[in-house]
């Protein structure tokens, strides 16, 4: 038993002392694991590394050639767009060119329609006649043209120098008659100098389509100086003129600046030079003529029980405030002009002669509702010799318009009538009148503000077809004649005093004379 005991003993410790060898063996293996799995881990990671960046590699080189192409893409395009608005320039500067040419040739034709038109003016102003025949004349007033009274121009407070001061005293002249003993001339009348006329015509000229018909006798630019407290009157003419003028000259050479390739290609510069001489020589003339206080003179007659006539200058439509504006003049061409321009008390007015023709006319631009834009306005504006008394225009013609003809009566208290030009409508197998008009199907009640978008509403009336020139009584006028004249005066509700039947004075029917 004992020497069994001693042999297991010995077997125990050896069994341990293996154990022990083998456990250390496996710790040795176990470590040697973990090394070689670190290594290997390691490798694998690294390896894993390496075809991450070869494949962020192969990503950027992809994302980089698609970026490169772009790129190229987008620049080609900004060269195509490129080309484009420079291909878009040069046909700019074409028709830019281009514009700025015909603009030029449209100048050229105004200015040199602007011309004959004044040649025209001259011409027909310088048949002023005297007595027979029919008086055409935008400065001398009924009166004195009869041989009896003076004539004193009113509002429009302006005065022009020129050629017109030479034709009409050398015609008065010839007539026998003396233009200086019997005209007198308001100290506050204001002049219109040779600047003010270029400006007139540039500022037209800059408007193209829009321009408003302008004379280009500068009368708007000198009212313009009037409200603005620089113009020049009569009254300045024997006091320190030639200081005024160069003052309001310059004024007018800065204000000509926005204008300067309009004028020097139209040489405006020279006829300034021209016009200047022609201006200070009739400001001589004008010396010669009696300059007074009007409103002293007026009133003065008045009181004294002289018959004063206030001669109007142009329609009542063409008044600035109650007018087709902005086509209208600078003034008041309404009852109005003759207590602002004459200095008289309303009270002192006694009746009031509207004068109108059988039709419509107008000048220059504007709305016209009756506007006969075919061959009966031709017909019409040929009969009629339809041109203008200032510039020599040719006429618009149109229908009678009596909503017009009822608002002229209304806003100048017209007391009696004087219809013109009756012979001509002889020539006319039915005859129009307008009595209202329409906007967008609606009947508008009175005169309307905006005239552009109305047409009008006629009564037509059977034409007479007779000449009628040699009439000396309304009751030798044809019944449709008299029938179209009573419907115009129940209309407006205003009589009928004077019916001209031709262009001489002879040939105007006193309807009232005993």
């Amino acid at each position: 038993m004992g020497r069994r005991s001693g042999k297991k003993s010995k077997y125990a410790k050896l069994r341990a002392k293996a154990n022990k060898a083998v456990a250390k063996a496996a710790k040795r293996a176990t470590k040697r694991i973990r090394r070689v799995t670190r290594k290997t881990e390691k490798v694998l990671a690294s390896n894993t590394l390496a075809r991450a960046g070869r494949r962020a590699a192969k990503r950027t080189r992809k994302a980089a050639i698609r970026a490169s192409k772009r790129a190229a893409k987008r620049t080609r395009r900004a060269v195509k767009q490129a080309r484009k608005a420079r291909k878009a320039a040069k046909q700019f500067v074409t028709r830019t060119k281009r514009a700025l040419r015909d603009r030029r040739r449209q100048q050229k034709k105004a200015a040199t329609q602007a011309r004959r038109e004044q040649r025209a003016r001259e011409r027909e102003f310088n048949r002023l006649t005297l007595s027979g025949d029919a008086d055409i004349s935008g400065a001398m007033t009924g009166g004195f043209l009869e041989g009896s009274g003076s004539s004193k121009p009113g509002e429009p407070p302006k005065m022009r120098t020129g050629k017109g001061r030479k034709s009409i005293t050398a015609e008065l002249r010839m007539k026998g008659k003396k233009p200086q003993a019997r005209t007198y001339v308001d100290k506050k009348a204001h002049l219109i100098l040779p600047t003010h006329r270029v400006l007139d015509k540039v500022s037209e000229l800059d408007k193209g389509d829009k321009k408003i018909g302008s004379t280009l006798k500068g009368i708007g630019p000198t009212y313009m100086d009037k409200t603005g407290g620089n113009g020049i009157r009569m009254g300045d003419i024997f006091n320190s003129l030639k200081d005024k003028y160069e003052a309001l000259k310059e004024k007018h050479l800065l204000i000509m600046e926005r204008h300067k390739m309009t004028i020097e290609w139209l040489d405006l510069y020279t006829q300034i030079e021209k016009e200047e001489k022609d201006w200070f020589t009739a400001i001589e003339f004008l010396k010669s003529v009696e300059i007074i206080d009007s409103e002293y003179f007026i009133n003065k007659s008045l009181k004294e029980r002289k018959t004063v006539l206030a001669e109007g200058a142009q329609g009542s439509l063409l008044d600035v405030d109650y007018g087709t504006y902005p086509f209208v003049t600078s003034s008041n061409t309404t009852i109005s002009g003759v207590i602002s321009g004459l200095g008289v008390a309303p009270h002192s007015i006694g009746s009031v002669t509207g004068i109108f023709k059988a039709y419509t006319t107008r000048v220059g631009s504007g709305p016209f509702p009756t506007e006969l834009d075919n061959e009966i306005g031709e017909k019409m504006r040929q009969i009629g010799s339809e041109s203008g008394a200032t510039t020599g225009r040719s006429r618009r013609c149109g229908w009678l318009d009596l909503p017009a003809l009822k608002y002229s009566c209304m806003i100048n208290g017209v007391t009696e009538l004087n219809i013109m030009k009756l012979d001509v409508l002889s020539h006319f197998e039915t005859i129009k009148v307008c009595i209202g008009y329409l906007n967008g199907g609606e009947v508008i009640e009175g005169y309307p503000y905006n005239l552009t978008e109305v047409s009008p509403i006629y009564k037509e009336f059977d034409g007479w077809s007779s000449e009628i020139t040699e009439v000396k009584s309304f009751d030798q006028l044809p019944e449709s004649a008299r029938s179209l004249l009573y419907f115009i005066e129940e209309s407006d509700g205003v009589p009928i005093s004077w019916i001209s039947v031709g262009p001489n004075r002879s040939q105007t029917i006193d309807r009232y004379s005993l």
